[in-house]
């Protein structure tokens, strides 16, 4: 039972969310523990949002779109599948990091141990790419610290479904121990029945505790089958938790899916009550005279005549094809004013779906980073997490084979993932230095054409050697003759 700094033991409310101790993990408990169901529920929701299979995800809304058709009978092959979801979550991770950080020392040899560690584990790349997402959809992102075949740390992002934080029972957001526990697929026993072993990693502050329990079926432990202490070669925690915004109450943080899922469906209904409408007047029928018609004696009913030419009387009406006005203006207002609140709740502007405005235009440097005020504070939010939890991973993999590093060893730089604009940069640089050039024009060369500095040299060569040609013509043009040269020369001719 878990115990508070007093010493008396405390139990937990039946609602509460968060595990104490490791009483759960244990013969005859259940796995996953039935107070992490929702948030395990939450996850295999957004995962599926974000993969797009929204049709069992937003079966409420499919099912009131077909209620509102009038035929229950009538299925919905195709509903209009809206994933802003995944966008939300893909822009959010464009923006925090897209653009690599830049991890610096002053000291080479830092430098070198924090290149060699970044070519190892990609972890300012796709690692950090994923983790953002997983932040965005879950609300909980997690890494793992671990030994690699060579002997040096590396790193891997894991999934939180899997994932079962042990805080203090005096700090919810204090976790005592990270537990990383799966089930592994074990065939099947004599009887047909699918057989399960649960595996779990007990973390502490430089080891975890790797034991491997029987399943009596997909949800009850079984007997412990083996434990092993394991040294993870960190003084920390060999785990690191990364969280989108958090409260006071719990370590777990909240996604970005969840404010904006109502939303998310209503549009889907609106379209697909549009997309009925469209899809029943798509096929107009013909209005028009009985004259137009003809009977078929085999069927024993009248159908049109098949002919280019109808003959009617004047007082009989235009053989013609009923049309009908939708009148949709309301659905599709009713559609703008949902896209804007998806917006403003989401806090994606959007500015961040394009780079153009209304008319087309391409938009300036300045102008779209106020565009996006919103979209970049919230990444920047994001970013101070995901900056604490960078540093923490550098210096938890640098202990293990390599020079240890300390949070004073490097810096690092973040961007936020907007394209700059060199014309305003180069214009801010000019009013700043009152117009004096700030960088020399070899160094120019190389940063513009991308050239290393032996090239640059080369094209300084030619360019000054095209300038000494065009001086040398220019000094050999006839110049035009003033008037007093000419006088001059008309009066010495004169004298001869």
């Amino acid at each position: 039972m878990a115990k508070n700094r007093n010493n008396n033991i405390v139990v937990a409310e039946e609602d509460d969310v968060l595990l104490y101790d490791l009483e759960w993990l244990k013969e005859g408990e259940q796995f996953p523990p039935a107070n992490q169901k929702a948030r395990l529920d939450r996850y295999k929701k957004n995962k599926a949002l974000f993969e797009t299979k929204h049709k069992k995800t937003y079966e409420d809304a499919l099912v009131r779109i077909q209620s509102i058709i009038g035929d229950s009978r009538r299925a919905i092959i195709n509903p209009v599948v809206l994933n802003y979801n995944k966008l939300l979550s893909v822009k959010t991770a464009d923006l925090c990091c897209g653009e690599e950080p830049t991890i610096k020392s002053d000291k080479k040899d830092v430098q070198n141990i924090i290149d060699d560690i970044l070519a190892t584990t990609n972890l300012t790349t796709t690692i950090l790419y994923e983790t953002v997402i997983d932040i965005s959809r879950y609300g909980d992102a997690v890494w793992r610290i671990y030994k690699n075949e060579e002997g040096k740390g590396d790193i891997t992002i894991w999934d939180p479904k899997e994932w079962f934080p042990i805080v203090s029972i005096d700090n919810p957001k204090k976790i005592v121990n990270h537990v990383l526990a799966w089930k592994v697929y074990k065939g099947r026993n004599m009887h047909g029945e699918k057989k399960y072993e649960l595996h779990a990693q007990v973390h502490y502050k430089g080891y975890y505790d790797s034991l491997v329990f029987d399943m009596k079926n997909d949800k009850t432990i079984g007997k412990k089958l083996s434990s092993e202490k394991v040294l993870t070669g960190t003084k920390d925690f060999a785990v690191i938790h990364i969280s989108n915004v958090t409260t006071s109450d719990s370590p777990f943080g909240h996604d970005d899916y969840i404010p904006v899922d109502s939303i998310i469906s209503e549009l889907m209904i609106r379209f697909g009550q549009i997309q009925n409408i469209l899809d029943k007047h798509a096929s107009p029928s013909l209005q028009g005279p009985l004259t137009a018609l003809e009977y078929d004696e085999r069927s024993r009913s009248y159908r049109l005549k098949l002919a280019n030419y109808f003959a009617k009387n004047p007082e009989d009406e235009e053989v013609k094809y009923l049309t009908w006005d939708g009148n949709l203006d309301a659905a599709f207002q009713e559609i703008e004013k949902l896209i804007d609140q998806l917006l403003i709740i989401s806090e994606m502007g959007s500015a961040l779906l394009g780079s153009v405005d209304s008319a087309g235009r391409a938009v300036s440097g300045t102008t779209m980073k106020l565009r996006m005020m919103n979209p970049l504070m919230k990444a920047r939010r994001l970013v101070k997490n995901l900056h604490k939890g960078l540093i923490e991973a550098l210096v938890g993999i640098s202990q293990i084979g390599y020079q240890q590093l300390t949070k004073d060893d490097f810096s690092i730089e973040w961007y936020d993932g907007l394209p700059d604009d060199p014309m305003e940069e180069a214009q801010i640089y000019a009013i700043r230095t009152g117009q004096k050039p700030t960088i020399s024009q070899k160094r120019a060369i190389m940063a513009m054409d991308d050239l290393n500095e032996k090239q640059a040299e080369e094209v300084l060569e030619e360019i000054n050697q095209e300038s000494q040609n065009a001086f040398i013509d220019f000094m050999g043009i006839d110049m035009p003759r003033n008037e007093e040269q000419n006088e001059g020369e008309n009066e010495s001719g004169a004298e001869e």
